[in-house]
């Protein structure tokens, strides 16, 4: 569950908003209108996909110790868990599914990362343009019939949208600095949603985990693996409240059960009374 109550419908609207601008500007400009409705099919295709929870999103944070987070989801004895990223953002994220046939993305060649979430207008609207020129450019270069769109370009253009649209976040959030990892795939595959309690009903997700070079691949558009390593812990941060050194002392002995060494333990500097 998000935590922005309006955070898909606000990705929608920005992008409603820019390209209604975008396709002003350029109908008067001699573009071709029929192009003009390929893109806003591809559009709201992907409004449609974004509306039903078609997209799974895997979010975490840069700032290790921040009261609004600590507030939000630490409750008395909360935990930042810190996870070792190597280089940069570059490891690729899958879906494990115990098994089952593979998934592939919708966007050929691209593979869930984590990437920092744009919050100011400015950030969201050069996003949000550079969207408009590859739909343009990717549409511009496929044969463009009278009817409709060629289905399998369609379904890698509304992968794209989705995407980028799962990192577009209202200003008013900026303090968590949040990072994510988006999932987009065919929502036929119901085999791999799982299900779980949230305060206001049932919330699917999918098992997600930093897939290591020995997993099972099934070729480069692939969004699954079936077996990866354990959570690349780095540091935790033990949350603000009354029984710190407990909670301190509960974390360090379920990394020694866990098999985890060299995991940096502190203590949050915020004296917040959780």
């Amino acid at each position: 569950m998000l935590n922005d109550s309006r955070e898909i419908a606000f990705g929608i609207d920005e992008l409603k908003r820019v390209s209604g601008l975008y396709f002003d500007k350029y109908l008067a400009r001699g573009l071709d209108p029929h192009l003009v409705e390929i893109m806003r099919l591809a559009i709201d295709n992907a409004s449609s996909r974004m509306s039903s929870n078609d997209v799974y999103i895997l979010c975490a944070s840069k700032n290790p110790d921040e009261l609004s987070q600590w507030r939000g989801y630490g409750g008395r004895a909360g935990y930042a868990i810190g996870i070792d990223v190597k280089n940069g953002f570059d490891d690729p994220l899958k879906i494990l599914t115990d098994g089952a046939e593979p998934i592939y993305s919708l966007v050929n060649n691209i593979q869930p990362r984590w990437m920092s979430v744009a919050y100011s207008p400015f950030e969201q609207g050069r996003l949000l343009v550079h969207l408009m020129r590859f739909l343009r450019e990717f549409f511009e270069s496929k044969p463009l019939p009278s009817g409709a769109p060629d289905e399998i370009d369609l379904l890698h253009a509304v992968g794209v949208i989705t995407t980028v649209l799962a990192y577009i976040k209202n200003p008013g959030f900026q303090a968590e600095q949040e990072v994510r990892a988006a999932f987009t795939f065919d929502p036929a595959r119901l085999d791999v949603v799982k299900l779980r309690t949230n305060p206001i009903g049932l919330c699917p997700y999918v098992k997600v985990a930093v897939a290591e070079q020995s997993a099972k691949k099934s070729g480069p558009n692939s969004l699954t693996a079936t077996e990866a390593t354990g959570l690349p812990i780095s540091k935790i941060i033990v949350g603000p409240g009354r029984e710190q050194d407990f909670a301190e002392r509960g974390v360090r002995r379920a990394l020694e059960v866990y098999g985890y060494s060299n995991v940096q333990v502190e203590k949050s500097v915020i004296p917040f009374r959780a």
